[in-house]
């Protein structure tokens, strides 16, 4: 299937309690990347193809203008882009998903992507999974346990469908 796009991720985020996550140090981008790397349904080739490009979930990143942002307001401080990204490739693209461009599935850099495919350009599909941030209630033992922030993996909503 074509997965989901990134207005239905971040919508589908905040009826979580969240956004989608903003990345704003290598450490936390090492970390998501660790729980996204360990499910391979999160990830598919683009046009189907093994051994082409790897795309990879949703993260809350977003071009506005010439600038980029994060969902949650979050200062955009850190980036992670893949080598020659963002391009803005077919003039489309303004969303953030995890990337490989190795030839191999799964890598751990970003990517500027278009919020639906495919298109006139863009073989697709959407990304078939994406990272939620939730910030619990202050008020809760669950912030003493967990710290500040939770990072979920959400499958595609329709779990009942494959992507």
């Amino acid at each position: 299937a074509n997965g989901i796009t990134w207005t239905d991720a971040e919508a589908d985020a905040i009826t979580m309690g969240g956004h989608l996550a903003s990345i704003t140090s290598a450490a936390e981008d090492h970390f998501i990347y660790s729980l996204i790397s360990s499910d391979t349904s999160l990830w598919a080739w683009e046009g189907g193809v093994t051994g082409t490009t790897g795309i990879g979930p949703w993260v809350g990143g977003y071009k506005q203008s010439s600038s980029w942002y994060w969902s949650d307001g979050s200062a955009f401080s850190y980036s992670n882009w893949a080598a020659g990204e963002p391009n803005n490739y077919g003039g489309t693209e303004d969303h953030i998903q995890f990337l490989s461009n190795t030839g191999s599935l799964m890598n751990d850099t970003w990517n500027d992507y278009p919020n639906s495919t495919p298109d006139a350009i863009h073989l697709g599909p959407n990304p078939h999974g994406f990272v939620v941030e939730v910030v619990p209630e202050a008020n809760t033992t669950s912030l003493l346990l967990l710290g500040v922030g939770v990072l979920l993996i959400s499958r595609f909503k329709r779990t009942i469908s494959s992507c």
